[in-house]
């Protein structure tokens, strides 16, 4: 995946963000992920805020590639005051499933092409 996780300071509503990229990873190569993405859902389930263990849990868990949703903006418009509904991020993730589903298959980033 080429990912590096770092913990989201409690004050600024815990889960996770990414620290690094590994140059040449499937993640540099998409270009869609950078340092400071906090991680908001890991295969369609809404992991943001959650204590940092449970919030890569579906990661983790998750045998070949997983699809991840980040924020790309500051914390405090995740988790702040500006901070969408959950109700919201609810439905927002239900869609981008529904889109994934009715898309055709994509390959995915890591596998080579012939």
């Amino acid at each position: 995946m080429g990912i590096e996780f770092v913990e989201n300071p409690l004050g600024e509503g815990g889960g996770a963000m990414v620290m690094a990229v590994k140059p040449g990873s499937p993640a540099a190569n998409s270009g869609q992920i950078a340092p400071g993405a906090h991680l908001v859902a890991a295969n369609d389930k809404l992991v943001y805020g959650l204590p940092f263990e449970e919030a890569l849990e579906p990661i983790v868990e998750q045998d070949g590639p997983a699809k991840l949703t980040f924020f790309l903006g500051d914390a405090p418009y995740l988790y702040g005051e500006f901070r969408p509904p959950v109700t919201w991020l609810l439905d927002f993730i239900e869609r981008l499933s529904r889109e994934d589903q009715q898309s055709p298959s994509q390959p995915a980033a890591d596998d080579d092409a012939q």
